[in-house]
């Protein structure tokens, strides 16, 4: 899936989808690297997603929830 079907799905805007992988929570499976290479999501990053949002919504700071999800 692509970030912005990720974002539709979990209903995280695609910036926070995009901030979440660059702190390494999410690991999207692209093989391309680079400036305008699409990013892949599989369905355990949209699970993982809806954790994040649910302990987000009790309260839970990023850097518990990162502990939390490893």
């Amino acid at each position: 899936m692509t970030r912005k079907q990720v974002s539709i799905i979990t209903g995280i805007p695609d910036r926070r989808v995009l901030f979440y992988t660059e702190q390494g929570i999410l690991k999207d499976f692209n093989k391309n690297t680079g400036r305008g290479s699409a990013r892949h999501y599989s369905e355990h990053d949209v699970h993982i997603l809806n954790i994040i949002k649910r302990l987000s919504v009790i309260g839970f700071e990023l850097k518990k929830i990162k502990e939390i999800i490893k």
